[in-house]
């Protein structure tokens, strides 16, 4: 029976190492298709986002819900088939102010809020519907103070905040949701994202940013290699 040399072996375990690092860290970082905790879903999280600004009963025929919260406007597209028979769509909003002051809180210290904005979908019988919709729904916030290159921030509790991939541009931000969350559309100190494009929010202005996902990526691949090669390629031992 062969085994590769105490060395080769170090090396070996090191890289694979390396290579779960990676995966873990990708699998970190949010996208689309999440499953939310937001404020409709019995969380409670950071501003609140109790406001109703407007309702109505969109079904499976589909719909759109307007109105006017705090920083712009707000309009929800439900397509056909998305919502459940009978389904109240509520808008919400919370004080820019109080999210502005706990955005240190969710790890976004010196960011400036442009508009807040919540989505709850309750059942015909009043009760939470608490199920991801059966369709996307798209949301879409106009307001003064929305530029391109600012983030929108999905609230997941009084502690926590996760980017949402996003298309911003100046006046208008878009987002396409599957569950009822609440957002917060923010600006970096400065005015200025890490890593952010034009018109996507999609790279992230917190721990894993677009520069840090490379060289981790990079560095799993190299570290693959080297496992590769030092458990599969070298010389070793006989056992005797």
């Amino acid at each position: 029976m062969r085994f590769p040399s105490r060395g080769l072996l170090v090396v070996g375990v090191a890289g694979l190492a390396v290579c779960g690092f990676a995966g873990a860290g990708a699998a970190a970082q949010p996208g689309g298709g999440y499953a939310p905790t937001g404020p409709g879903a019995g969380a409670v999280v950071l501003g609140g986002y109790t406001q109703v600004v407007a309702a109505a009963t969109v079904g499976p025929e589909g719909g759109t819900v307007t109105g006017t919260v705090e920083g712009g406007t707000v309009e929800v597209q439900a397509p056909a088939g998305a919502l459940p028979a009978g389904s109240q769509l509520r808008l919400t909003t919370a004080s820019i102010a109080e999210v502005t002051a706990g955005l240190d809180d969710v790890g976004y210290p010196g960011y400036s809020v442009s508009a807040t904005l919540g989505v709850a979908v309750y059942n015909a019988d009043g009760t939470k519907n608490t199920a991801l919709f059966s369709g996307p729904v798209t949301v879409v916030v106009t307001g003064p103070s929305i530029t391109a290159g600012q983030v929108v921030l999905r609230m997941d509790s009084t502690t926590s905040a996760t980017p949402e991939p996003a298309t911003v541009t100046d006046g208008r931000a878009e987002i396409t949701i599957t569950a009822d969350p609440a957002f917060a559309v923010v600006k970096a100190p400065g005015g200025a994202v890490p890593d952010a494009t034009t018109a996507q929010t999609g790279s992230w202005p917190g721990p894993w940013n677009g520069a840090a996902v490379g060289l981790i990526l990079a560095t799993a691949a190299a570290g693959c290699a080297v496992a590769a090669l030092a458990l599969r390629r070298r010389p070793a031992h006989r056992l005797r």
